[in-house]
């Protein structure tokens, strides 16, 4: 993303994608700054995730009712209205669009596995811990095997189960094959390790939504 942005500071305008790179990294001001500006519903849910996950930055409604309203059809559109409705404590209703989403995209054999993440992410919140185990399974078979991104805090609900677990060693056996195919470099932030059974326990009491809707990661 350096090298891209180095040489085309509107690469992201472009491809009409997000840096999420920054955003997986925990660079969330970096992240936010790097968006397009455009008032896409993918660019809004950002921005309203960004901010839903930092206590530090302003209300993220805004931004997911503009995503919504602005494509309620858009697949991102639904995604902003299912963290809106997390947000403002509706949890059933979140479950109900997160579930909705899911079986259409299963149907129409939609192949984004970094979207399908993001399922993942919000069903953890919304306390739907099967359907996030399955997101992230999907995820990972759709090519979306970024294990650092799989040991993330949103989804500490899910890291004491076994399969979860089956489930990193197979996205690092990926990642490492992936890497070796086209000559790519490791670091030690790519190599994260499944946490122990023990630690991974600890991690995992059961997540909160508190009364005023807001919620951020699970607590530790």
């Amino acid at each position: 993303m350096e090298r891209s942005l180095a040489l085309d500071p509107l690469v992201v305008s472009r491809h009409g994608g997000a840096p999420t790179v920054y955003l997986y990294l925990g660079e969330r001001e970096r992240f936010v700054a790097t968006l397009s500006g455009l008032a896409s519903p993918l660019n809004l849910f950002y921005e309203g995730l960004a901010a839903f996950l930092d206590p530090a930055r302003p209300s993220p409604r805004d931004s997911l009712r503009r995503a919504f309203e602005a494509a309620p059809n858009d697949h991102f559109g639904r995604l902003a209205a299912a963290l809106l409705a997390l947000d403002e404590g509706r949890r059933q209703d979140a479950l109900t669009l997160l579930r909705q989403l899911d079986l259409q995209r299963r149907q129409l054999q939609a192949g984004d596995g970094e979207f399908t993440y993001k399922i993942a992410q919000l069903a953890a919140f919304a306390q739907d811990f099967d359907l996030a185990m399955r997101s992230l399974t999907r995820a990972v078979e759709l090519g979306f095997f970024c294990p650092p991104c799989l040991v993330d805090a949103t989804l500490t609900p899910v890291h004491a189960r076994p399969e979860f677990r089956a489930l990193l060693v197979e996205a690092r056996a990926r990642q490492e094959a992936f890497a070796a195919r086209f000559g790519l470099p490791l670091t030690p932030a790519d190599r994260d390790r499944p946490p122990s059974a023990a630690s991974a326990a600890r991690r995992s009491p059961a997540p909160r939504l508190p009364a005023t809707g807001r919620h951020r990661t699970p607590p530790a």
